[in-house]
């Protein structure tokens, strides 16, 4: 009972968290653009040669940002290391969702065809990748009977403590100390300045 407890308690904070996550993604999907154009309106209007700045630290530019984007997160959302030991013991759990979320279980024109295909879709990923959160996500939602409380748990962890980094991540990068600044300019200033300070060394 205690172990079941544990279980629900930790799947209401993946949930928190992944919804959290989801949500920086979107705000940073969209800041990601609005640094870019607040970073060359800064530096036009300072007079600042942005091709001399990149031609001086390109060493140190590809360095840092080996994908040759002016910023990036040190995480995404990939899910936790996958192990074979740890898929073999939530393989039954898999099964058992599969087999109940399987869309060619549906009678003809049932109208939850699109809702199973889906669902069906995400478990068969979710164990293939080891995200264990939202394979028992799916597993709480359909009521599928679950045993071993105590492994599904130490898996469980795992994936919150893998999505608190990626929302750290996420929250160190300079587009979303931008978003932060809620539009106030001094601010927005200062993000500038800090970016411009660790990437190019440059301080005016």
């Amino acid at each position: 009972m205690r172990n079941k407890l544990k279980f629900k308690k930790l799947l209401n904070e993946y949930r928190s968290l992944k919804f959290e996550l989801e949500f920086i993604e979107d705000v940073l999907s969209e800041y990601h653009l609005v640094f870019e154009e607040t970073y060359r309106r800064y530096c036009a209007e300072k007079d600042i040669d942005l091709q001399e700045l990149h031609e001086k630290n390109k060493e140190r530019v590809e360095k840092i940002f080996p994908d040759n984007k002016l910023q990036k997160s040190e995480s995404s959302t990939e899910p936790t290391q996958v192990t074979k030991s740890t898929q073999e013991k939530h393989k039954s759990i898999y099964r058992e969702l599969a087999k109940k979320l399987h869309p060619d279980s549906l009678p003809e024109g049932d109208e939850r065809y699109d809702e199973f295909k889906t669902a069906f879709q995400r478990a068969t990923q979710a164990h293939n990748d080891g995200a264990w959160g939202d394979l028992f996500d799916l597993v709480e939602r359909y009521g599928v009977n679950l045993r071993n409380y105590g492994s599904i748990c130490n898996s469980l962890i795992k994936h919150i403590e893998q999505i608190k980094l990626q929302i750290d991540n996420q929250k160190k990068t300079f587009s979303w100390a931008l978003y932060e600044c809620e539009g106030t300019e001094d601010c927005e200033e200062q993000v500038i300045k800090n970016f411009l300070m660790t990437v190019f060394r440059f301080r005016q």
